[in-house]
């Protein structure tokens, strides 16, 4: 029972909600965007190219940059 109930949360026909990614802090934006997708929401982010990391810049490129 609880399966099938799982399973019509992730397959739903909902809409994806689209977000624009511009200038926003990325850890503000990746724990908004979770916890949509926890809900079973669908989210679309958009020029996330263009995401502010924050913090000391040299340890933040190293790290983030390596992927």
């Amino acid at each position: 029972m609880a399966e099938l109930i799982y399973e019509s949360m992730c397959f739903s026909d909902t809409k994806p909600i689209v977000i624009d990614g511009k200038d926003h802090l990325l850890g503000r934006l990746a724990s908004t965007v979770a916890k949509q997708l926890l809900l079973g929401q669908k989210v679309v982010v958009v020029r996330c190219e263009a995401i502010i990391i924050s913090g000391n810049f040299h340890r933040s490129k190293l790290k983030y940059m390596s992927f």
